[in-house]
């Protein structure tokens, strides 16, 4: 906090979910806890990457916050009803990987892991150029207009990026 600059911070997240099988887990979460209670911190959660880790925390803990990875070609927590059982505990919820680390934004890179999807990802480019948007604002729409969303995060490579993406959404698209 002092690095910082700051009294308070509004959220902490635990991002190695993996860290609930250490045996100081409950000690570190109790500590949060605290923090939250002295009001040095107002939102403490997890950030996830599955479906089933997030079903696990539900189950067993009480948090405030989340940050889970959601696109267009990743909808496994719309699907599998986790984005509205967090709604329901009345989690804040924060999606990343919007972009898909940005290969949503330019096709050309694509290699390696995703090089098998790219009859799919031919579809989609197909797909989106029909509905008369730019790769970003499809990609970024989808997940603004899911209701249960309560903050996007992205990144960025330069500032031509960021006007794009914050023009995009100032115009939400059905």
């Amino acid at each position: 906090l002092k690095k910082l600059n700051r009294a308070k911070v509004e959220g902490l997240l635990i991002h190695n979910i993996s860290d609930i099988e250490d045996n100081q887990f409950n000690t570190l979460f109790c500590k949060l806890c605290q923090f939250k209670e002295k009001g040095i911190v107002e939102k403490i959660g997890f950030s996830t990457y599955t479906p089933s880790q997030v079903d696990f925390l539900l189950s067993n803990f009480d948090f405030d916050l989340i940050q889970v990875p959601l696109n267009v070609f990743d909808t496994r927590l719309v699907n599998g009803g986790q984005l509205q059982a967090l709604k329901n505990k009345s989690v804040e919820i924060h999606i990343r990987s919007v972009f898909l680390q940005g290969l949503l934004l330019d096709f050309d890179a694509l290699g390696g892991y995703f090089s098998s999807w790219k009859n799919e990802f031919d579809d989609y480019q197909e797909m989106v150029e029909d509905s008369g948007l730019t790769l970003l604002e499809y990609a970024l729409n989808y997940v603004l207009n899911i209701e249960e969303i309560d903050k996007v995060f992205v990144g960025v490579n330069n500032k031509k990026q960021l006007i794009e993406i914050v023009e995009a959404s100032q115009n939400k698209f059905d």
